[in-house]
């Protein structure tokens, strides 16, 4: 599909994980780095995929031991997570 393609990005978010769930956490948080760039820069910051790949790369952050680095990511990801699916979604429930 090409470096142009959303789908694209997913995937390479996706092997992202895996690499995080490998313990491989400096090469994953790279990875999900460019990403998030990527994603952001194909579909915007509000799309629902920009919102998944940042809140994975939230995700690696804290296992890193970066919490304060991770907050944002996550909180900006459930602000626009509540925008896309509203407050009644299984995915924004609190």
């Amino acid at each position: 599909l090409g470096e142009k393609h959303t789908f694209t990005w997913q995937i390479r978010g996706n092997r992202a994980v895996q690499i995080r769930l490998q313990g491989r956490l400096a090469e994953a948080e790279a990875l999900q780095r460019e990403v998030v760039a990527k994603i952001e820069e194909i579909n915007g910051k509000g799309s629902g995929e920009a919102v998944e790949a940042r809140s994975r790369l939230g995700e690696t952050l804290r296992i890193e031991g970066r919490a304060a680095e991770a907050l944002p990511l996550h909180r900006d990801s459930l602000a626009a997570l509540l925008k896309i699916e509203g407050e009644a979604s299984a995915g924004t429930a609190v």
